[in-house]
């Protein structure tokens, strides 16, 4: 779904206490592709960086919206999404909700999170122009349909802070070690 991304992340999050199962307290997943000196082939917002391809054989996206969640003393604005996995039931049918994915998406721009593609090339452009880099992430966070709503929130409340803790030392790292190679198309 992402290409050329420069780095990718898998990290270590709260987990559930003792005494608790998987059946308890189903994971959260996190994908995070991180993005610096962006170019035509390697750019965070592309219209082929989509939750599901309309040609998915896998996956169908149900429903999209947009929401907001208080996480350490700001509002988050998300993009939020239902996928659904193809050849699952319909919406109706109880069984289904194992088929069934709730997301929450947004896009981390030099620091500041947005979901607006428009306003996440503007800021990005602004960020060049001022000598600040063009780092950027996308942040999509997933879990089972079935509770999910405030799975993600416990998750984001838990674990914000510290996603966006690395996400600018990510940035200032690079900041302070001079330009980063070239991309390789």
């Amino acid at each position: 779904m992402i290409e050329h991304p420069r780095a990718e992340w898998q990290g270590s999050f709260h987990h559930p206490g003792p005494g608790t199962t998987d059946s308890q307290n189903p994971s959260v997943g996190l994908y995070i592709a991180y993005f610096r000196q962006q170019t035509y082939q390697s750019k965070l917002i592309s219209s082929n960086h989509v939750l599901v391809k309309s040609n998915d054989a896998d996956w169908a996206m149900v429903a999209a919206a947009s929401a907001s969640q208080p996480v350490g003393g700001l509002v988050l604005p998300l993009q939020t999404a239902e996928l659904r996995r193809a050849g699952a039931a319909s919406l109706g049918d109880a069984n289904s909700v194992n088929d069934r994915l709730k997301v929450w998406r947004v896009y981390w721009i030099n620091g500041r999170p947005m979901t607006s593609e428009w306003q996440a090339k503007v800021v990005g452009a602004v960020y060049r122009l001022l000598g600040r880099g063009d780092d950027a992430a996308m942040l999509v966070f997933y879990t089972d349909k079935l509770g999910g709503e405030a799975r993600l929130q416990a998750f984001l409340r838990d674990n914000w802070l510290s996603l966006d803790a690395w996400l600018r030392a990510t940035r200032d790292e690079a900041r302070s070690s001079g330009p980063a190679p070239a991309a390789q198309p």
